[in-house]
């Protein structure tokens, strides 16, 4: 239906105008879409008047709001109107672009690692990424699966968080099984605790050597793999945390250091 309302001295709401291009919407967008959704159907020279705006700034705007299925156009005694569709539309632009930038994170996620070596690598200077609490610390192991390098750990299953224990049991092994990434572990703690984390080694693509040393008692989760370390503490009376340092000299220096442990301990 046609609605031509031109109201003199009329005061565009700014709450409007906010919510909109808090939405998404530029702030010419959100002026020109506001004020067709306050007074009605408009002439484009009816808009000029009531928003100040530049004739052509008020057509590349109307333009705009056309591609993204905002404002529509009819013909009345030879003139053209504009029409604003339901604020609905702008709900589904939202929606439209918050997937987008979705996925764009999502890709950014996804190429972080080659960006951060990158970026180290032109800067000379070692990456350090820190992890607080149990479900950031699990960022730690997916950086582990995204390298997709053989993993060189030492570990004392025993002293693990109970629930990221089984977390890691559960849902990190299988994903590493899956992408065929072997580990080799020294495990630290009682012959009997070693052999119950042994028995699973060939069916969790795993081998495994033990130290049972009362003086080798380890709160943490030392691992190696590729071009960076990571260290998580998971003590059970501890807080939970986790570091992961991308550079190739520590990571060669402590994978000799993990060589060394490897040789020494009891296994095949």
């Amino acid at each position: 239906m046609f609605v031509h309302r031109v109201i003199n001295g009329y005061n565009q709401p700014r709450m409007y105008e906010n919510i909109l291009i808090d939405s998404g919407l530029t702030d010419k967008q959100a002026t020109v879409y506001g004020v067709l959704i306050s007074t009605g159907d408009l002439s484009a020279q009816d808009i000029v008047s009531l928003t100040k705006l530049k004739r052509a700034t008020v057509y590349d705007t109307l333009k705009s709001l056309s591609k993204e299925g905002l404002v529509t156009t009819f013909i009345k005694d030879k003139k053209t109107y504009f029409h604003p569709e339901h604020p609905y539309s702008v709900r589904e632009v939202a929606l439209k672009r918050k997937n987008s930038v979705d996925h764009g994170l999502n890709q950014l996620e996804s190429s972080m690692n080659d960006l951060v070596s990158e970026y180290m690598t032109s800067t000379h200077t070692p990456g350090v990424l820190v992890f607080e609490g149990r479900e950031e610390v699990k960022k730690v192991y997916e950086d582990l699966l995204q390298e997709g390098k053989e993993i060189l750990s030492i570990v004392q299953p025993a002293n693990i968080d109970p629930p990221l224990y089984k977390w890691l049991t559960t849902t990190f092994v299988k994903k590493r099984v899956s992408k065929k990434i072997p580990a080799r572990v020294v495990v630290a703690g009682a012959s009997n605790e070693a052999t119950v984390y042994s028995e699973l080694d060939k069916k969790e693509l795993r081998g495994s050597r033990t130290i049972e040393d009362p003086l080798f008692q380890v709160g943490i989760e030392f691992m190696v793999y590729g071009n960076k370390v990571a260290y998580v503490s998971f003590s059970k009376n501890a807080d939970i945390m986790g570091i992961i340092i991308q550079n190739q000299f520590i990571a060669s220096a402590m994978k000799s250091v993990w060589q060394i442990v490897w040789r020494s301990a009891n296994g095949k």
